[in-house]
């Protein structure tokens, strides 16, 4: 996708070893409003090491590089973190609680509708509702 927009997230010379062993170098990337990207590789090419830094589980100091959000640097300390900051992931071993609504499946681990534990239920499934709009 070709475009001039500025990205709202980008990631530049990230690098993270594990004692000896480097799991990234260098990898630099941009996400543009409206695109969407998929990240691949053999196992162990350092895919769920790159998440992990984007998202705060490798939190600022345990790795290399810069990664901006809507121009201005970040630094996540833990997935809490980047979340404020409008950040997040779903992991790919997820699995459908059966227990749970598509609403509440759809947020499961990350509601941010509530006031701390206590979630609002209209508010999250007329969240889902918008979700699943925008998807068609």
């Amino acid at each position: 996708m070709s475009t001039n927009q500025a990205p709202l997230f980008s990631a530049t010379a990230i690098a993270k070893n594990f004692g000896g062993v480097q799991a990234l170098r260098g990898v630099d990337f941009d996400v543009v409003s409206g695109e969407i990207h998929a990240l691949l590789g053999q196992n162990g090419a350092g895919k769920s090491t790159l998440v992990k830094i984007l998202n705060g589980v490798h939190p600022a100091g345990s790795y290399t590089g810069t990664i901006q959000l809507d121009g201005q640097p970040v630094s996540f300390a833990s997935p809490a973190d980047a979340r404020s900051n409008g950040v997040g992931y779903v992991p790919q071993e997820i699995e459908v609680l059966e227990q749970l609504s598509v609403a509440e499946n759809v947020f499961a681990g990350r509601t941010g509708l509530g006031d701390g534990v206590l979630v609002h239920q209209r508010k999250l499934e007329q969240r889902a509702a918008e979700i699943f709009a925008d998807l068609g």
